[in-house]
């Protein structure tokens, strides 16, 4: 009768460390496949940076890169994630509001576009402030690949004028975005 019940609850014993070693494997693989790739900013030419993975970013946080304007001034680019993902499932495309923006000594712009599918879907609320000029003729502008924000700037004194813009371009691959821009 002893033999019997030892047998038993070895089995016991063994189908319960066998749910254990289950539930501990399902558990490490959802945690792993939660895991987000964090953002990235490159540096893809002399005025354009491309940035990555920002449906990782928290709403609120931004990823930015300083840089050097035309006139030599330092400046900065970057990118804000302002609304979580719209109905979207991790590991899928989704959908964010992000915001567009171009920081320097003399003009400061940005825009706000929502990307969804790899594609750009809404752009607005365009804000500029310039400083020593004023600006004129601005424009904010949709395709489904970019979002663009346009205004010619001209100095107090009339001396320098000309076009400035900041793109937001979606290339086709996980909402990435490259911001491009002339100031």
């Amino acid at each position: 009768m002893k033999v019997f019940i030892k047998s038993r609850s070895i089995r016991i014993m063994s189908a319960f460390l066998a749910i254990f070693a289950l539930v501990i494997v399902f558990v490490g693989n959802v945690f792993a496949a939660e895991q987000d790739v964090a953002p990235s900013a490159v540096v893809e030419s002399a005025n354009s940076i491309i940035f990555s993975n920002i449906d990782s970013l928290e709403v609120g946080d931004s990823i930015e890169i300083n840089i050097t304007d035309s006139a030599g001034n330092p400046a900065v680019v970057g990118v804000e994630r302002v609304n979580a993902e719209i109905g979207a499932l991790k590991g899928t495309a989704s959908s964010s509001e992000i915001k567009v923006y171009f920081t320097g000594v003399i003009i400061n712009c940005s825009f706000y576009m929502t990307v969804s599918n790899n594609k750009c879907t809404r752009v607005y609320d365009d804000w500029i402030l310039t400083v020593g000029g004023t600006y004129s003729n601005s424009s904010l502008s949709r395709t489904t690949t970019y979002g663009k924000l346009s205004f010619i700037f001209t100095d107090y004194l009339g001396l320098i004028s000309g076009t400035c813009w900041l793109k937001g371009t979606v290339t086709g691959s996980n909402n990435e975005v490259s911001v491009s821009w002339s100031m």
